[in-house]
């Protein structure tokens, strides 16, 4: 750029036959230099900018993770272990993540591997995900405290002392402030396409200022299998080798604040059909339901007790006979499946992700 600028100084010198002074040369070649320096910038900067847009993910905030909090506070000379644990867990609570995602299990010997996966992996995402471990285990309360979950107790059990949902989302509103709410079963591991899905669908006014409900589809796969649950790519090879479910199930449920939760019957997790009801209620009370199973990895960890592991508990009818007693209807399954869903996300080039109409079958 500096050498075409001189090069149109010169010519212009030698076009009017005159001779340049020494003087005047030098400052009139120093102005074209700098502007065409603050033009060569502007080039350069654009040309980054553009690229950076096309090429990077959404997601290209690194997550603090709650040893990286816990560091924070510790370089700060706090006085015990224990006052740097309790001001590093009090500072995530005042954070505004875009999702609360919670969930709540029994404390297992045989389920430990699943269960501490599920925690390192849930934490990895924050602060854009809040982890939450609904439970009245202190034990297992202050174990996952420690790893930087937030702990609430459970106000509302039905049937064995399972939690019923609608408190669940009801609870964790009161207590924490985010974009979206969610509940996922305790042996789902997601990949960063959870958090790239969720900053775009808050960007779809259109669809986000009314009510919604986020679900999909879970990928099975065998626990034993060597698993990386802070690895994004590790957690995407591990996917491809295992099986989509069945399509008429789902495992993870992200609404907004304003989704209706109290009008919801008290339907419990664990239980066959807690998915399918979801489903159909959000579409009789005309919410947006996106199907994001193109967009989102959640790996289930599948133990010996195998991938129909509601279907093996006691009362594993509840929710389909609560539902029959309050509603008089029979959950139509064909209906309230995630292949029903109004909308379904995809990717675009560049890894951008997209929110399209879902072309639904007759049986929807």
């Amino acid at each position: 750029m500096v050498n075409l600028v001189s090069t149109f100084y010169f010519q212009c010198c030698s076009s009017t036959k005159s001779r340049c002074h020494k003087k005047g040369s030098f400052f009139f070649f120093a102005i074209l230099s700098t502007i065409s320096f603050i033009l060569t910038c502007f080039l350069l900067y654009n040309t980054a900018y553009r690229g950076n847009v096309n090429n990077t993910n959404i997601y290209n905030v690194p997550a603090m993770t709650f040893d990286m909090v816990v560091d924070k506070f510790r370089n700060a000379k706090v006085k015990s272990e224990a006052d740097i644990l309790i001001n590093a867990t009090s500072w995530m609570k005042t954070e505004t993540p875009i999702l609360t995602l919670f969930t709540s299990w029994l404390h297992r010997q045989d389920k430990y591997v699943v269960q501490n996966r599920t925690v390192q992996n849930w934490r990895f995402f924050w602060p854009h995900i809040r982890p939450v471990l609904f439970t009245n285990d202190t034990e297992l309360g202050d174990i996952c405290r420690r790893q930087g979950w937030s702990i609430l107790p459970l106000t509302h059990t039905a049937i064995d002392g399972v939690p019923v949902v609608k408190y669940m989302y009801l609870d964790a509103m009161r207590h924490f402030n985010s974009t979206f709410y969610g509940f996922a079963n305790a042996d789902i591991l997601f990949n960063d396409g959870l958090v790239n899905t969720l900053l775009t669908i808050r960007k779809f006014t259109d669809i986000y200022r009314d009510p919604v409900l986020i679900t999909g589809l879970r990928t099975n796969f065998n626990y034993k299998i060597p698993c990386n649950a802070t690895d994004m790519k590790n957690i995407s090879k591990v996917s491809e080798k295992g099986k989509l479910a069945n399509p008429m199930s789902a495992d993870y449920f992200i609404t907004t604040r304003d989704y209706p939760w109290g009008k919801m019957e008290e339907i419990v997790i664990g239980r066959n059909q807690v998915d399918n009801w979801i489903i159909r209620f959000s579409q009789l009370e005309k919410i947006h339901v996106i199907n994001s199973t193109p967009t989102v990895t959640a790996l289930h960890q599948t133990t010996e007790t195998g991938i129909f592991e509601s279907g093996s508990k006691p009362n594993k009818f509840y929710n389909s006979i609560l539902i029959k007693e309050i509603r008089k209807i029979k959950i139509n399954t064909q209906q309230a499946r995630v292949g029903c869903a109004e909308f379904v996300t995809n990717f675009m080039k560049h890894g951008h992700i997209q929110i399209m109409r879902q072309p639904l079958s007759k049986q929807c």
